[in-house]
């Protein structure tokens, strides 16, 4: 039988001939198929830098900082725009995956000596390290598979991100 049914909540479904209910092959808008384990081609263990430049924008600090709450009009979207820019990034700069454990170390580079609280910018990083885990170079941004760590440099004039990923030996 191929066609809409009703079910018993009164929500139409499809059937089609030859695929039993709750089977795991090509269900509409959903998986189809069972589960492929990914092969991911590692890069070499040496450290890789991504550098992105002009981040955090003096907008982008504002907007996902903590001193005005995480709530706001806007903050998924930036949230969401960091992601795809990362994920350009890293095919612009040729990243590969990194083999897990990874040590990430997260430099961000300032115009200027003003007094910084490095948790505040400690919460910009997750929506890069999130691109990242999208756009495949790292494979979680679990505590076993990531570690990491925040540092300044101040260099006039200059406002960058420089992420370090290595793996753990």
């Amino acid at each position: 039988m191929t066609g809409p049914r009703r079910t018993s909540n009164g929500v139409a479904a499809t059937r089609r001939a030859g695929v039993a209910p709750g089977s795991r092959t090509a269900a509409p808008g959903g998986r189809s198929g069972p589960r492929v384990a990914i092969r991911r081609a590692y890069t070499t263990q040496t450290p890789v830098t991504l550098v992105l430049d002009g981040f955090p924008s003096k907008a982008q600090a504002a907007l996902l900082g903590p001193n005005n709450g995480t709530r706001r009009y806007g903050v998924d979207a930036e949230r969401e725009r960091i992601h795809g820019w990362v994920a350009v990034e890293v095919v612009r700069q040729q990243i590969g995956a990194v083999r897990p454990p990874v040590r990430a170390v997260y430099t961000f580079v300032v115009p200027d000596r003003i007094r910084r609280d490095w948790d505040n910018y400690a919460l910009m990083v997750k929506p890069v390290q999130d691109g990242l885990v999208m756009a495949g170079v790292l494979e979680g941004d679990h505590f076993a598979v990531l570690e990491g760590a925040v540092r300044f440099r101040v260099e006039p004039g200059q406002r960058r991100l420089e992420i370090t990923l290595e793996g753990i030996a």
